[in-house]
């Protein structure tokens, strides 16, 4: 209330810039309530979040949906066709993240493989050239 009272004065008097000021400041404090408002609030939410996703469980992951113990995978308080569809997801990423590393295995020999084809070239080329240097000394 001191603010409004003083803004009032102000402009009575003709006092506009620290009017414009006062308002400015006024402003300025509601919208940085209402920042830390937000904050909080989201703060709240995160710590209070149920919906979050169970954990993967790779036993139950191997198996079908209907197997599962806790068939509720997304927590929303019903078995329905969301969760079935997490299941298959799951599983088709794990299986993807287990041929990626087999497949970085095969790259992995793959480049010793070249890296041993690529001495082995280089040092045939090495005896060539000595075997070329050594046939012009002779002759």
């Amino acid at each position: 209330m001191a603010q409004l009272t003083d803004l009032l004065n102000d402009i009575r008097e003709g006092n506009y810039k620290d009017a414009n000021a006062t308002i400015f400041d006024a402003l300025y404090l509601k919208i940085e309530e209402s920042i830390e408002d937000r904050k909080e609030m989201s703060e709240a939410s995160d710590k209070g979040d149920d919906e979050e996703l169970d954990d993967v469980d790779k036993k139950e992951l191997k198996g079908k949906h209907k197997d599962r113990d806790d068939k509720d995978i997304d927590n929303d308080g019903d078995v329905d066709s969301s969760d079935k569809y997490l299941h298959k997801k799951r599983k088709a990423i794990s299986k993807a993240v287990s041929n990626d590393e087999g497949a970085e295995m095969d790259i992995a020999k793959e480049k010793e493989k070249m890296a041993s084809s690529q001495e082995k070239i280089r040092d045939l080329a090495i005896q060539m050239k000595k075997e070329k240097q050594r046939k012009r000394a002779e002759a």
